[in-house]
């Protein structure tokens, strides 16, 4: 493609986009809806060099629906009222940045959450009635089925040399044990992340199937349905068919009408069952193996896909556990992965995504951002559920179809996260705007199907409520926010004040901190790798080839080790001085020492290189280099200790030994050969001669040839034995000195480990930090305070709410005549 023609067709789209905005703004919207989940900006970008249509439509629609509200053309009352919260969500994110080690993927990471938000709210902001929710849920339908349909002909075709314009691609992997085939990724990279898509999908056409009013809407809908539980089928996708057993028995617990959602379960499981290959099943048994390694501490072993995904959600757990409040930041995990692999043998091959949402979480945001998304998520659910049963008691179950497919589509979400990450979060927010929305509109019209009259058996204050609403108290939490947010104001920023104050008083008290720095740098030889390939050696352990990640860790390991801490103490003159930060010396053990001097060390890899990098922070910049550089010596010490033992003393008595054998052997010798020229001698004598034997007998010729041969037998056996020997000496000689002269490099010219570079200790820099800690308090302050008001008025109103809600039950029980 041409530069002009690029340049003319971005132009195009472009001005498409701003006019389908401005004159169809809802056809907007769920074009908008339908790129967002078919993956088309990206198919746009990477598969045909175009500019992406998401990322104009997004900001010509947010900045209509704020034209439209300003001009009251819309009312995006749910979308107002979640602001506060959306943006809660964003500060906790964005004010962990100047923490992080990598910046940029943090950035990264809040720059797509904003971007999520911003769908989030728009999609809420416009879905503000019924019809424009069934639209919505039929163009999901649609979209998501018509993609499902090409690949499920893919599959059927065996055509996968085509791809449909990006939208049906297929990958040959391994499924399971020696099965390998073809699985289904759809409009995305991963068959995982496309199984989540359809899945969570799926209950939607099944609601407007059962729910819309048009014949035709409903058996597109049902052929949607079916096509895409037969694409989740073939993606071969475990945490799928997990999710699809979980969804299944929400919809039974959820629907009123089992007697018929029960065969219509039984018939979606037998085609499951008559789709699917038998590996696909067999690979969705072997998730229970997952589960099994993950919870215990058994080594990984089996299958390639296991061992990956147990290795990050283990590094993952050591993350949370390392980091339990507030983790190691967003977008962190892969910065981190590797050195978590490395001090705790993972698989270093596994890519760095921790594989499950809820571990991902915890490890980049702590129980902070975990408590904040399942809060969340779980206060929705909780919300729906009521209104379920809210709907169901004023018989408007017809219209609640629609809230219970897309409550079933955020479980089924929810329970593919167990083992998916959040690698594509704007699926996520795009059905969670679709759940508030439906939420939203199906609590007000349920509101609204019950009038309220005056009786003269209703309490008056209920009488009151009932004629005037707008003087009820606010009874759910949104409301209760709002509330709190208006009638304490003053509070609140009294609040952030006093919480910044304290956070500015700790940070002035805080000593300033100097950071020195080491790389060493590693050279392997002998230590883990054999010289040459060829090369043949004792079983000393210096042929045990491993990896270079194996070797890392090893490093890592010693480096960490009780006892390198322990000697580096030991050499230290004033122990205390290294731990005065910690608690005073006299209260601790040795145990309690060596762990207070550890915490004063960050020990890691450096990515891509065979160096360890070695930080010490403390107060005095002086003390910093001192037990830094202890430290050092210590360690190498200890390494000293452990692979360059001095063998001298062992070749000098394996050489003492074999010369000592040879000069006894060389003694027979001489004593044999002594033997046989006297032997020799008597051979000269006459035939018939008395020989001085112990047994006096006469020996004729024959008998002292049989002599001869007997000693020469004895005199070649010793010669041989003193070969022997002398061969081993000659041997070990050549060894001892292959040895001295493989010393003597490592020693003075390449030493297997060095210091390639030293850093002097240096003032932290904590401006950014402190700034951030301050902000942050006053922040949680100013939450804290308005979260108690907002409890207080939630309480107040649920409990009138409660008095309300009976007495209009009361009201409709005895109407007026």
């Amino acid at each position: 493609m041409t530069l002009v023609t690029l340049i003319i067709l971005s132009a195009v789209i472009a001005c498409g986009t701003v006019v389908l905005a401005l004159y169809w703004p809802m056809l907007a919207v769920y074009l908008f809806l339908g790129i967002t989940l078919t993956n088309t900006p990206a198919i746009l970008v990477h598969e045909h060099g175009l500019p992406s249509i998401g990322t104009l439509l997004l900001p010509t629609l947010t900045a209509l629906l704020a034209v439209r509200t300003l001009l009251r053309r819309e009312k995006p009352v749910t979308a107002l009222r979640l602001l506060p919260l959306m943006g809660l969500f964003f500060v906790v994110i964005a004010l962990r940045i100047p923490w992080v080690t990598n910046t940029e993927a943090a950035i990264s990471v809040a720059s797509e959450l904003a971007k999520n938000l911003v769908i989030f709210l728009v999609l809420v902001g416009f879905l503000t009635t019924p019809e424009r929710l069934r639209m919505a849920a039929r163009t999901m339908s649609v979209t998501i089925g018509g993609v499902a349909a090409l690949s499920v002909y893919q599959y059927a075709t065996g055509r996968f040399d085509i791809n449909f314009w990006g939208y049906a691609n297929a990958a040959y992997l391994h499924i399971q044990g020696e099965t390998h085939g073809w699985r289904l990724t759809g409009p995305l990279p991963d068959a995982n992340f496309f199984a989540q898509l359809l899945l969570t999908t799926l209950p939607i056409p099944i609601a407007l199937m059962i729910s819309d009013q048009r014949w035709a809407m409903r058996a597109l809908a049902a052929i949607c349905a079916v096509v895409i539980l037969v694409s989740i089928v073939l993606t071969n996708s475990r945490g799928a068919l997990l999710g699809l057993v979980v969804v299944a028995f929400a919809t039974l617990l959820l629907s009123h009408r089992r007697t018929f959602i029960l065969p219509g379960f039984l018939v979606g499981m037998a085609l499951v069952a008559l789709v699917g290959p038998i590996a696909t099943f067999e690979r969705a048994f072997a998730g229970i193996e997952t589960a099994r390694l993950l919870l215990g501490d058994a080594d990984i072993t089996g299958d390639p896909a296991v061992i990956q995904r147990v290795s990050v959600m283990r590094a993952a757990l050591r993350m949370f556990a390392d980091n339990p409040f507030l983790g190691v930041g967003p977008g962190q995990f892969a910065t981190h992965y590797e050195v978590y692999a490395l001090r705790y043998a993972l698989d270093m091959t596994a890519p760095p995504a921790a594989h499950s949402l809820y571990l991902e979480i915890a490890a980049e945001q702590g129980l902070v951002g975990l408590i904040l998304f399942m809060g969340f998520v779980l206060t929705a659910l909780t919300l729906a559920a009521r209104t379920l049963r809210h709907g169901h008691q004023d018989h408007a179950a017809p219209d609640t179809y629609l809230l219970r497919a897309i409550m079933l589509s955020v479980i089924g979400y929810l329970a593919t996260s167990i083992f998916l990450h959040d690698a594509y979060p704007r699926f996520f927010w795009a059905f969670m705007a679709l759940f508030i929305a439906t939420l939203a509109v199906t609590a007000a019209a349920s509101d609204k199907r019950t009038p309220l009259s005056r009786s003269s058996d209703m309490p008056e204050h209920s009488q009151e409520r009932a004629v005037s609403p707008a003087i009820r108290q606010p009874h759910t939490l949104q409301s209760a926010a709002a509330a709190a947010l208006r009638k304490s104001m003053v509070l609140i920023l009294l609040g952030a004040i006093a919480f910044g104050g304290l956070a500015t008083y700790q940070t002035l008290q805080t000593p300033v901190q100097y950071s020195t720095d080491s790389k060493l740098l590693y050279r392997f030889g002998r230590e883990y790798f054999p010289i040459t390939p060829t090369e043949v050696r004792r079983n000393w352990g210096e042929n045990i080839t491993v990896s270079l990640d194996n070797a890392l860790a090893t490093e890592l390991q010693l480096l960490s080790s009780h006892k390198v801490a322990e000697m580096t103490l030991d050499k230290l003159e004033n122990p205390s001085l290294a731990l005065e930060q910690t608690a005073p010396e006299a209260e601790m053990t040795d145990a309690e020492r060596v762990t207070a001097f550890s915490k004063l060390l960050d020990i890691r890899r450096v990515q891509g290189t065979t160096m360890l990098g070695v930080r010490l922070t403390y107060p005095d910049p002086k003390m910093a280099d001192q037990l830094l550089q202890t430290f050092l010596e210590s360690y190498m010490q200890r390494r000293d200790m452990l692979f360059h033992v001095d063998a001298s003393a062992y070749f000098s008595s394996q050489q003492e030994s074999l010369k000592a054998k040879d000069e006894a052997v060389q003694a027979e010798l001489n004593r044999l050969r002594v033997e046989r020229s006297a032997v020799e001698s008597q051979a000269d004598v006459t035939e018939w001669t008395l020989t001085p034997r112990l047994d006096h007998t006469p020996v004729d010729m024959a008998q002292i040839t049989r002599q001869l041969l007997w000693l020469d037998g004895l005199i070649d056996q010793q010669e041989k034995r003193s070969e022997v020997f002398r061969t081993r000496l000659i041997a070990l000689e050549a060894e001892r000195q292959d040895w001295e002269m493989s010393r003597a490099y490592t020693q003075l010219v390449g030493p297997t480990v060095e210091i390639a570079d030293r850093t002097p200790a240096a003032r932290v820099s904590t401006s950014t930090r402190s700034i951030a800690q301050i902000l942050s308090a006053a922040i949680a302050g100013a939450i804290l305070i308005w979260g108690v008001f907002a409890a207080h008025l939630w309480l107040r109103g649920a409990r009138e709410e409660i008095l309300f809600r009976r007495a209009r039950a009361e009201a409709n029980r005895k109407p007026d005549a």
